[in-house]
């Protein structure tokens, strides 16, 4: 039986002068990012109200770090644009989260 179906799955991006989308199906319950340099400019959940209060585009900038996520639920729509810097991303994936 394998062991990597029992365990958490971590994956770590450094994405430069590049946009990627997060999307719940790919299993990703946490990501955290670090901004090394720049801009970076991240969107959550399109469409999405919070209190009648609708989401928006939110820029952070070099040495910031921010985390997403609660590390179970999946982390869904999650846009990571770092056109204008770089940005280091941690992800990671719960396999058994019991």
């Amino acid at each position: 039986m394998a062991v990597d179906q029992y365990f958490d799955k971590t994956i770590n991006i450094t994405l430069s002068g590049s946009s990627i989308n997060i999307q719940g199906e790919q299993g990703w319950a946490q990501v955290s990012i670090h901004i090394v340099s720049g801009t970076i400019a991240v969107t959550g959940a399109t469409g999405m109200t919070i209190g009648g209060v609708p989401g928006e585009t939110v820029n952070y900038t070099e040495g910031m770090d921010i985390t997403f996520g609660s590390g179970i639920s999946a982390v869904d729509d999650l846009t990571i644009d770092a056109t204008a810097g770089v940005v280091v991303i941690v992800g990671v994936s719960v396999r058994n989260p019991n």
